[in-house]
């Protein structure tokens, strides 16, 4: 497969995002994916402290 991109969209608190991105890390290591975090965005808020964020997620093809 192609290398891509998959913007993952989640709501967090502002002081929670850096445990959500930890999870996502722990997720495509579990899954065994070629992957990695490229980049978190804030991308608009819910509510007071809550915002949307975007998780870039950079996927390999796999080297077998």
């Amino acid at each position: 497969k192609k290398q891509c991109i998959i913007h993952y969209y989640t709501f967090s608190h502002q002081n929670d995002i850096d445990d959500e991105v930890a999870s996502v890390k722990d997720i495509l290591t579990r899954a065994g994916v070629n992957a990695r975090i490229t980049d978190v965005i804030c991308c608009g808020q819910h509510s007071p402290r809550v915002y949307r964020y975007c998780i870039d997620i950079t996927s390999f093809p796999s080297t077998q």
